[in-house]
């Protein structure tokens, strides 16, 4: 699977280290002494290759973009290096992969880079404000840069659809489950239908609402005989009980 990665640029800082260790390499052996285009080569194919199976996972796009190396860096003469992830070193976001000599020398160097992962999520499709239903029309799916982003977005927004809006949500705003609550449908002291599902019948009676209750939640139901009982909050003010 090829993931496109943009031009590498310029960065001022580069972290070299004597001795390095690390863990998981790609290595190439060099006619020449290994040099900065050597380096910057190596540091994008290995993050690259790491980089693909993170987006992989999540089925997204990859952009990579590894800083260039200082040509000026005096680096001991080396015939072979290898490019390795750091440990506990997350390649999402900005990052870095080492680059060490392993024949002629005995340096590492670290080179700075960005890897972004681009996905297809739920996102508000206008000015959602709060405490408003969310409707079908209110969702649409868009491209999110995930690796600004929080882990838990919505896939689909399937999940807030009749729900109320927790915040005001601008449009574009990729959306999460805890945007939306359950829309209220029972206020308390409202008179209720109260429904009992038995193995084959149903026994339907009135009753009050003791407290109020969004769709699924659980409410109090005070009965003619003066009895309260607890049930499942409907739309419609309904009170199923089972």
């Amino acid at each position: 699977m090829h993931m496109p990665t943009t031009h590498p640029r310029l960065f001022a800082v580069l972290w070299i280290v004597v001795f390095g260790i690390g863990t998981g390499t790609h290595q190439a052996v060099a006619d020449d002494p290994v040099n900065s285009a050597t380096i910057e080569r190596l540091a994008h194919d290995k993050a690259e290759a790491e980089a693909i199976q993170v987006a992989s996972a999540v089925s997204g796009r990859l952009e990579l973009e590894v800083s260039r190396v200082d040509p000026r860096n005096h680096l001991a003469p080396c015939q072979t290096a290898e490019a390795f992830v750091p440990p506990n070193v997350r390649l999402w976001g900005r990052s870095r992969v080492g680059v060490r000599c392993t024949e002629g020398a005995r340096w590492t160097i670290y080179v700075p880079l960005e890897v972004r992962v681009y996905a297809q999520v739920a996102v508000a499709a206008r000015s959602i404000s709060i405490g408003q239903t969310i409707a079908p029309d209110d969702v649409r799916i868009s491209e999110v840069e995930l690796t600004r982003e929080a882990p838990g977005l919505s896939a689909d927004g399937q999940e807030l659809i009749g729900r109320q809006a927790t915040r005001m949500l601008l449009p574009g705003s990729p959306l999460r489950a805890e945007y939306g609550k359950s829309r209220v449908v029972i206020q308390s002291g409202d008179p209720v239908k109260v429904v009992f599902l038995g193995n084959g019948f149903t026994v339907e009676g009135d009753g009050r609402a003791v407290n109020g209750a969004a769709e699924g939640d659980a409410v109090r139901v005070q009965v003619d005989s003066g009895h309260v009982i607890s049930g499942t909050a409907r739309d419609g003010r309904r009170v199923e009980m089972h």
